[in-house]
């Protein structure tokens, strides 16, 4: 997995996440996509993507429950963004 140039040292982003986002902005694939930071691996990485079918509740839903992990969503919902 190649990690891309980011703004935090040591910190990597999987190319993975790029075409992510990409088909969730560009493409509507999902409704949301959760991203999270794996320690382990010091890179973010993708925890979830949530189909087209599922609303916002189902977003909120999938949020961890305020774990102290660095967590973070955007929907895309009828044009309209929202980040979490």
């Amino acid at each position: 997995m190649k990690k891309a140039a980011n703004a935090s040292p040591g910190m990597g982003v999987a190319d993975h996440n790029n075409s992510t986002y990409l088909e969730l902005q560009r493409k509507k694939v999902h409704r949301y996509v959760i991203f999270k930071i794996d320690e382990k691996k010091k890179e973010v990485v993708v925890e979830k993507t949530g189909g087209l079918v599922e609303s916002y509740d189902d977003f909120t839903v999938s949020l961890p429950n305020l774990r102290l992990e660095a967590t973070w969503g955007e929907v895309v919902d009828g044009g309209v963004e929202a980040k979490v």
